[in-house]
């Protein structure tokens, strides 16, 4: 059964991730074992962090918790969850070290540096970049991948549809979609960046 990880930071499932953000520095600030804590406290503080402040993670555990999720949903969550909970176990000890740990993590979203690269696979799109953060190269790859699939599935449909004979290759179709959801990526990870310079740090 997959942890109440809204539960465990107090919030609710419609929390937006500034409210998150700050619901587990409130947590840590509490409960981190050099503040009179406990260290399984903290290790289920941590794994609800990792799964709610990722939206890929979040969206797949909140498709899980649905009463008529499959059993492939359920599985995908609980893997996530194992790995987000040997993750877990990996923080600093002391607070002060903590807190510069959280810093630095909140700052691979936050001092992104966001630009575009021209000439993607002959696109006018362009492929979006991300210097100086490596969550965003990771949520631009990403999104390009799942774009890639959702533009091959649907050039696949089209082609059947329309009885298009392929050339045996990748139509120019497919690299679009793989740039759109590149973008798009780029836009979660810039989204909840701006969410994080907005969000309050505890006292």
């Amino acid at each position: 059964m997959l942890s109440d990880y809204y539960g465990t930071l107090g919030v609710p499932s419609s929390a937006s991730i500034d409210v998150i953000k700050k619901a587990y520095r409130d947590r840590a600030l509490r409960y981190h074992p050099d503040r009179g804590g406990t260290h399984e406290r903290m290790v289920a503080i941590n794994e609800a962090w990792e799964i709610l402040s990722n939206p890929a993670l979040r969206s797949k555990y909140d498709l899980a918790r649905q009463a008529n999720a499959s059993t492939a949903a359920k599985t995908e969550a609980a893997t996530a969850a194992e790995k987000a909970r040997r993750s877990a176990e990996d923080y600093p000890r002391r607070w002060a070290d903590f807190q510069k740990w959280m810093d630095t993590i909140l700052g691979d979203f936050t001092g992104a540096e966001y630009g575009k690269r021209n000439g993607f696979l002959a696109t006018s799109i362009g492929w979006p970049t991300a210097r100086k953060s490596v969550s965003g190269r990771v949520f631009i790859i990403c999104g390009g991948i799942l774009g890639f699939i959702v533009g091959f599935v649907f050039d696949a449909i089209i082609q059947e549809l329309f009885g298009i004979k392929g050339g045996g290759g990748l139509s120019y179709l497919v690299f679009v979609f793989a740039a759109l959801g590149a973008w798009a990526g780029r836009a979660i990870h810039e989204q909840i960046g701006a969410s994080l310079k907005r969000a309050k740090r505890p006292n």
